[in-house]
């Protein structure tokens, strides 16, 4: 039982491997949807279809589904759990929910052993939040610094795409255009069928008054320290204009 279990496991993580890489979240929902036979209970299926119908842009179905039941903190899946809930707070501009979550996260973590996996979680997931809220409270440039730095560390393709979108709407708030329709480029080449795509385009669109269009195929990001590189160039011709 024990075997089998652990290869259910192995295999839906596979399965999940169509977000996090593919930027494909119709994709899992087609995958987890015929296995959600219990969406009132709280397991690696509800979350995955959770995630699923959050970063199609059902966010309203996302936090039906998570606001049903809630893991304990002995979950495996309870970080996690918390992330994809913050998202959706993200989403529908729930500063007081998000404020709620990051207190609930730093109580675990002020009762948490240093440098134990579980500590890193809750640094990691405090982290995110903090540019969340940062950036629903307008601070700017502190939220574009911490953006910055969780981009640096970023792993998956998903998590690129959606700090890479973060900035260019922060680019574009402090005046940086050119530098923030760059990175929408790439959140539509590779943002697969997430929101993000769309959002992006509607963010170009903004910054350059026209649609992108792919001049010689997919457009490929430069390394971060060139990203500041030519904001560093930009805003200088602005202050000599």
């Amino acid at each position: 039982g024990y075997l089998l279990s652990s290869l259910k496991r192995l295999r839906l993580t596979q399965f999940a491997r169509v977000l996090h890489y593919d930027c494909d979240p119709v994709k899992l929902e087609k995958v987890f949807s015929p296995l959600d036979k219990t969406p009132e209970k709280f397991d690696d299926i509800s979350l995955n279809m959770a995630r699923a119908l959050f970063y199609q842009g059902k966010t309203d179905e996302a936090l039906a589904r998570l606001t049903k039941t809630k893991p304990d903190e002995k979950n495996p899946y309870y970080f996690q759990y918390y992330n994809i809930l913050a998202h959706c707070y993200d989403r529908t501009d729930d500063l007081e929910k998000l404020l709620a979550i990051r207190q609930k996260i730093e109580t675990i973590a002020g009762k948490t052993k240093p440098n134990s996996g579980k500590f890193r979680q809750c640094n990691q997931l405090l982290a995110m939040m903090e540019i969340m809220i940062l950036h629903k409270e307008g601070k700017i440039t502190p939220c574009k610094e911490a953006c910055k730095d969780m981009l640096r560390q970023a792993s998956f393709p998903l998590s690129r795409i959606n700090f890479s979108l973060r900035m260019a709407m922060l680019e574009r708030l402090s005046g940086a255009n050119h530098t923030a329709a760059e990175r929408c480029a790439y959140v539509i080449d590779d943002g697969g069928t997430t929101f993000y795509v769309k959002e992006a385009e509607e963010l170009y669109r903004l910054c350059r008054g026209k649609d992108y269009v792919p001049e010689d195929g997919r457009y490929y990001p430069p390394a971060e320290d060139e990203w500041e590189e030519e904001l560093s160039e930009e805003e200088s011709e602005k202050e000599n204009d």
